[in-house]
């Protein structure tokens, strides 16, 4: 049985076979052609804040699409802090999201670190802020964040 890609597979084969030999048709079934449509990560930009603060991770271009791959999000805070949670926020359609969160244990020490590769990257609006937010009612939080993402003309 023919591969449905058959005709293509075999003009492929034929860049890499030596001259004057075919390529048994056993093989050419066998190959499948892989196209590597992910644009390359251009941007890894990270920033941190503390306790009940928010800080811009980065400015997204006015002039060309700018699309986040992944985000890493980390947060420490002690046995006091009564923090509510961290985040990663962005404006998707013309509308704050949350790209991440982490809640945190209200009276209870805490260090974690959670992570997401988008299976599709999210667009974010042009001319807008990705940001990490901290949300505490009593102070010693610190969250860090780390985006992976990349423009397109």
């Amino acid at each position: 049985m023919r591969h449905y890609n058959y005709d293509m597979t075999q003009q492929v084969a034929d860049v890499f076979k030596p001259k004057g030999e075919m390529l048994p048709a056993e093989v050419s079934d066998e190959i499948q052609l892989v196209y590597d449509v992910m644009p390359l990560i251009t941007d890894v930009v990270d920033q941190t804040c503390q306790d009940s603060t928010s800080a811009v991770i980065l400015t997204t271009p006015a002039n060309v699409d700018y699309f986040v791959y992944g985000i890493t999000l980390s947060l420490i805070k002690n046995a006091t802090s009564t923090s509510l949670y961290s985040a990663v926020t962005a404006f998707v359609n013309g509308k704050v999201r949350t790209l991440l969160k982490i809640n945190s244990l209200t009276l209870t020490a805490q260090a974690e670190t959670t992570s997401i590769m988008f299976p599709r990257a999210v667009k974010i609006d042009r001319s807008s802020n990705i940001t990490i937010i901290n949300t505490t009612n009593t102070a010693t939080v610190k969250a860090s964040a780390s985006i992976f993402g990349y423009r397109v003309e």
